[in-house]
């Protein structure tokens, strides 16, 4: 989507109306004067305010200066426009280290069938498939708030990240495996966001991407999804690795 003024400032107006701030307050905190973006809307040269005043008004408004300039926030809904300032706001702590993330391996299905009943599975993405149940096999299934009826679901990557003593943030990045005997239409991915007690005693689903109708929370899942995983792609050691590792070596020199 190619930025554009009347969206920008539109952006900025709703925000701020949403967040409680005056414009003109806005404008003192982002030093610039009082009635800049009223002269800016009448002003048929300028395409854009500024990137300094830009930078700032995103901070105040907690958002950043890619959604105010591409995303259209007067069509979003209020919960929208709350959920993208939480999603911003665990993208930067993830950035600076304020947030850390680690793998969630227990919300992958077992591949496995067996002939008899299981305990229901601990994790509260996981459920026994019903078909099989009834037919007295269990398997696992990964089963989707967002996709209630799917069966096919397949986690290719989940991270979490612990909010307080008792509540994580869940990220899953998700996999729709069609059959093609069944005659069915192209595979798809998807993000999911949700809250999670650490014990996994409560799940509370927050959104997901929509392959089918993109929404003004696309983005902001899609650069926190990449964010983590460039972290965990990274190689970062421990303090008892290095120094387990920096003994060995040091051992070895000259030899």
């Amino acid at each position: 989507m190619t930025p554009d003024k009347d969206r920008c400032l539109g952006n900025i107006y709703t925000l701020a109306k949403k967040k409680g701030i005056k414009i003109g307050d806005l404008e003192t905190s982002c030093d610039v004067s009082i009635g800049y973006l009223a002269r800016l809307r009448q002003d048929k040269k300028q395409a854009l305010p500024g990137s300094e005043f830009l930078f700032h008004a995103a901070v105040l408004l907690g958002t950043t200066v890619d959604k105010l300039l591409n995303f259209d926030y007067r069509l979003a809904v209020d919960t929208e426009i709350y959920l993208s300032t939480f999603i911003s706001r665990l993208t930067q702590d993830t950035v600076t280290g304020k947030l850390s993330w680690r793998a969630d391996t227990a919300c992958y299905p077992s591949a496995f069938v067996t002939d008899r009943p299981v305990p229901a599975p601990a994790h509260p993405l996981l459920a026994l498939d019903p078909v099989l149940s009834q037919q007295g096999k269990s398997k696992e299934i990964y089963l989707s708030p967002f996709h209630p009826a799917a069966r096919d679901l397949v986690p290719k990557a989940a991270w979490r990240a612990a909010l307080s003593g008792d509540s994580d943030v869940l990220l899953v990045r998700l996999m729709k495996e069609q059959d093609p005997a069944a005659g069915a239409g192209d595979p798809w991915e998807e993000l999911e966001l949700y809250l999670c007690g650490s014990n996994n005693n409560i799940l509370s689903a927050l959104c997901h991407t929509n392959w089918q109708n993109p929404g003004v929370l696309d983005s902001g899942l899609i650069d926190l999804y990449e964010t983590v995983s460039m972290m965990f792609q990274q190689c970062s050691l421990d303090q008892y690795a290095v120094s387990t590792i920096d003994r060995y070596m040091d051992s070895r020199s000259g030899q």
